[in-house]
C-alpha cells in the first residue's frame, strides 16, 4: 500500500470519513506551491499530517504494515523450502515468527505451538506463550536477570535463567536487528524465551504440543496464515 492509500486509511479511522487519494495528492501539491515549491514532496507531505493530526495514526498504520510484510515473508520462505526445510531451518523460521508476535505485543493472543513442514516430516515449535505454559508447569525456574550491551554497533540482551531444582543456569541471547526505536522489552522477552528453551524439559514441552493439537491452538505456517 502506498503513502497516500495508508493516508488515506488513517483519515477514515481518525474522523471517520473517506477521502480521495488523488485528492490527498492535490492537497500536498497545494502545500508545494504555498511554500513556493521550496520544500519537496516528502516534506509537503508530512505537513499535510501534520495539519490534520494524522502523523500519529498513520506511523501506527505503517508499522502495521511493516509487521506484515514481515510475516509474510517468513511465510513465503516456509512456502518455497515446503518439506524440505531441516529441522534447525524449521525452528529458526519458527522463531523469526513468533519475534514479530511478540513485537505486536500481542501474547494473550497469541498459539501455543507452531507447524511446519519439514525433510523429517512435521515440525511443532513452542511459542513464546507455549514455553511460557510449559516452564510454569515444570517450576522451580527463575529468571535472574537481563542485561543489555553494545556489540559491534548492535544491541545484544543477555538473559540468565537458572533450573532451581538442577542447579543449571542458562543463558539465552537476542540480537535487535537495528538500534532505532527498538523496544528493551521486546528484545528482553527473545533473549528470556531463547533461556528458556534450554531450561524447559522436552516432557513438558510435548505435553503442551499434545494439548495444544486438541484444543487447536497451533499456527501452520503456511501462505493460509497470511490474510
Amino acid at each position: 500500500m502506498c503513502k497516500y492509500e495508508l493516508a488515506a486509511k488513517a483519515h477514515k479511522n481518525v474522523y471517520g470519513v473517506e477521502v480521495e487519494v488523488e485528492e490527498i495528492k492535490r492537497q500536498v501539491q497545494e502545500i508545494m506551491r504555498e511554500h513556493n515549491n521550496w520544500i519537496d514532496e516528502s516534506a509537503a507531505f508530512v505537513k499535510w499530517l501534520e495539519s490534520l493530526n494524522l502523523k500519529d495514526e498513520f506511523k501506527k498504520l505503517k508499522e502495521e504494515e511493516r509487521m506484515e510484510n514481515a510475516k509474510k515473508e517468513v511465510i513465503e520462505r516456509v512456502n518455497s523450502k515446503a518439506g524440505t526445510l531441516t529441522i534447525d531451518e524449521a525452528v529458526i523460521l519458527a522463531d523469526k515468527y513468533d519475534e514479530l508476535l511478540i513485537e505486536e505485543q500481542v501474547l494473550g493472543a497469541k498459539p501455543l505451538v507452531y507447524e511446519i513442514k519439514t525433510s523429517k516430516g512435521v515440525q511443532y515449535v513452542l511459542s513464546w506463550e507455549g514455553l511460557t505454559e510449559a516452564m510454569l508447569r515444570q517450576g522451580n525456574i527463575k529468571v535472574i536477570d537481563v542485561e543489555f550491551e553494545e556489540v559491534a554497533g548492535k544491541l545484544i540482551a543477555k538473559a540468565r535463567v537458572v533450573d532451581l531444582k538442577r542447579n543449571v543456569e542458562m543463558l539465552g541471547v537476542a540480537e535487535a536487528y537495528s538500534n532505532e526505536k527498538f523496544k528493551l522489552t521486546t528484545l528482553a522477552s527473545k533473549a528470556i524465551r531463547n533461556a528458556l528453551r534450554k531450561v524447559v524439559s522436552n516432557v513438558y514441552q510435548q505435553q503442551i504440543i499434545k494439548e495444544a493439537k486438541s484444543v487447536k491452538s497451533i499456527i501452520a505456517l503456511t501462505p493460509s496464515v497470511v490474510k
